[in-house]
This record gives structure tokens, C-alpha cells and sequence, in this order.
């Protein structure tokens, strides 16, 4: 019989141990007698890194002065959903952040009707709705609120202030 080390295992697997059993104190707690694991890596490189891919015999594996026995009960096709994260630098400091933010996310309202300006304080205090077909003023304020391809801005500064602006 041939014990593993936890530590000494690839990374990938260490990973997908920690995934099924969360927090690794459970393995000492008397009521979490078994846990049940999925293997599965996208990349052909990391799955054939792998100690347990492809499965099928029983493994010792030495986890916290813990002896867990692996055994596998079946091999699955999976399909293994990719998501990729990109990062665009946008500013180095706060300052400049809230300008880049402005600029490209935002509004200034400015020059506003009074019959506008009710209609963002009421947004402001709570909620302001209007049914087509919709005022004049509020119409006006909607195109305000747009930015090309009729998407809502997010931010919308008025009177001094920044609020997340939402239209439905």
C-alpha cells in the first residue's frame, strides 16, 4: 500500500480536494465520514499531471494526519465550461479613475428643465415611473440618461452628487 502525501500531490489535484471538502478542519470532525470529489481538467498537459485521472484503483492519501482512502466509483465524460478574465488598465490613481469612470460610464445632468429637475428629485427620493407614451420632459431626460445604442448609463452625477442611475 502506497500513501501520498497531500502536499506532495500536483497543485490541480490539491485544488479539486480542497473544492470537495471546503474547509480541511472537517477532516477531523467525527460526523464527515466521506466526501465525494470530481477530477476534471480542461487542459490535456494538467489532467495528465494528475495522481487520480484516469481512476479506476484505490489510493492512500495522507491529508492533516489524516489517512483517506480514494476509492473510484465511476469515469465520466464532462463538459468543463471556460471563462477567461481580462484586465484593461484604466488609471493609476483614484482621481483618475473617477475621471475615466465619468467619461466613459457616465452623465453629467446639466442644464435641466424645472420640470426635469422634479423628475430626478422624485428618482432620487425613491422611484419615478411614467407609461408611453412618455412626457416631453421625461422623454428628453431618458435621451439624456442613453448613451449610443440606447444603453442606460450607470452613473449619473447631478447637483453635485454620483447615483446609479437605472432605467426600466
Amino acid at each position: 500500500m502506497t500513501v501520498r502525501p497531500f502536499t506532495e500531490l500536483p497543485a490541480h489535484d490539491r485544488e479539486s480536494l480542497h473544492s470537495a471538502i471546503g474547509n480541511s478542519g472537517l477532516l477531523h470532525a467525527p460526523h464527515y465520514t466521506s466526501f465525494s470529489v470530481v477530477f476534471a481538467y480542461e487542459q490535456t498537459g494538467v489532467r495528465d499531471r494528475s495522481v487520480f485521472i484516469p481512476g479506476g484503483a484505490t489510493h492512500y492519501l495522507e491529508w492533516d494526519e489524516t489517512l483517506l482512502r480514494l476509492t473510484f466509483e465511476q469515469q465520466l465524460t464532462v463538459k468543463i465550461t471556460s471563462t477567461t478574465v481580462s484586465t484593461e488598465l484604466v488609471a493609476r490613481s483614484p482621481d483618475e479613475f473617477k475621471e475615466y469612470i465619468g467619461d466613459n460610464r457616465g452623465v453629467v445632468l446639466d442644464s435641466l428643465t424645472s420640470q426635469q429637475q422634479d423628475i430626478v428629485a422624485r428618482a432620487i427620493d425613491g422611484t419615478y415611473t411614467e407609461c408611453k407614451p412618455y412626457s416631453e420632459p421625461f422623454n428628453a431626460l431618458r435621451e439624456q440618461l442613453s448613451i449610443p445604442d440606447h444603453i442606460a448609463v450607470l452613473l449619473v452625477h447631478y447637483d453635485g452628487g454620483w447615483y446609479f442611475g437605472h432605467l426600466y
